[in-house]
């Protein structure tokens, strides 16, 4: 079961029919009910079989979110109906039904009518969380692709990402400022706080900017100023005038219609967001790969690590073709 739901999931091959996978999967229900001393931890059974998409942090739902169960049973059908009368304490009720299509569920959560993270269903109690959060380092240092890319966390595990991972990268100098070395944590790992009293683990998605100064702690809609060293007494900051400090985002949904109506050109497009997602897949390749990888930003490879080049790129299903 494990290796048809590889086939099924990560690789869109699946080598037999969906009717034949649920008959397997219900024998291997009804084993595990006979036997529950014998039921494995990584048994299809016990989750969810969606793969965790790499290069997303990793959160945990509020409320698992489990697959819809499948009948073949007129008898399982009626059984179905009866356990919703009873629900609704009614005696008769309408279904509209539809024909099934594949695709990602996903959890959207809202604070305060703003839209908080999004969440795909993952393995039913962690779900992908996507990693906007680096938007707000990258916005800042106006950065190319890395040179370099390291990475540590959990022991690899083929059937799930990583949940604690550490990963920094080296990025080259560009006209305003020198090289520079960029971080990202997830799942528990943390920088060190520049002061005891400041509890980093509490900003949720946030970023922390060192310079040869003092610190900056932020998040999105929050910063604090951190001076650090004796000669770190703000005399050297000079605000931007208003009217060189980027306009506010607003409802970035709005951006999106408001791009596809005409008007292309948004805060976070492709060509933007595409050099921070390349270096975010990079820090995963460096784990797969477990050592410090060179990466030649122009060609597209690893230059110190040639094995480590297979996670640059994908199979396609036959009729299906990537190019770029």
């Amino acid at each position: 079961m494990v290796e048809h739901d590889k086939h099924y999931y990560d690789e869109c091959k699946p080598l037999i029919s969906d009717f034949e996978y649920d008959q397997k999967m219900h024998e291997l229900i009804c084993f595990e009910k006979q036997h529950p001393d014998w039921i494995l931890p990584y048994s299809p059974t016990q989750r969810v079989s969606e793969g965790a998409t790499k290069g997303f942090v990793q959160r945990t739902h509020l409320v698992p979110m489990q697959s819809l169960g499948n009948t073949y049973s007129e008898n399982e059908l009626g059984d179905f109906v009866k356990r919703v009368l009873k629900l609704l304490d009614r005696k008769e009720v309408d279904f509209c039904c539809e024909l099934k299509m594949d695709g990602t569920a996903i959890s959207l959560t809202y604070k305060k009518g703003q839209l908080s993270h999004a969440l795909t269903r993952g393995n039913g109690q962690v779900g992908d969380m996507g990693s906007h959060t680096m938007d707000l380092v990258w916005n800042v240092i106006d950065a190319e692709l890395p040179t370099s890319a390291e990475a540590k966390g959990d022991p690899f595990n083929p059937e799930v990402s990583p949940v604690t991972l550490e990963t920094h990268f080296d990025n080259p100098a560009n006209a305003w400022r020198g090289p520079i070395r960029v971080g990202w944590y997830q799942g528990g790992a943390m920088p060190n706080s520049p002061k005891s009293y400041i509890d980093l683990n509490k900003i949720d998605h946030g970023a922390m900017f060192k310079g040869s100064k003092g610190f900056i702690v932020a998040d999105f809609t929050s910063r604090i100023i951190l001076p650090f060293g004796d000669e770190a007494d703000l005399t050297y900051y000079k605000p931007r005038p208003k009217d060189e400090v980027l306009p506010p985002l607003g409802h970035f949904q709005k951006e999106w219609f408001d791009a596809c109506k005409g008007n292309l050109k948004t805060s976070c497009d492709f060509g933007y967001s595409s050099h921070m997602i390349e270096q975010m897949l990079l820090g995963l390749v460096a784990y797969r790969a477990g050592k410090k990888i060179e990466y030649d930003g122009a060609s597209g490879k690893v230059t110190n690590a040639p094995e480590a080049n297979a996670y640059l790129s994908h199979q396609y299903r036959d009729g299906w073709t990537l190019n770029g």
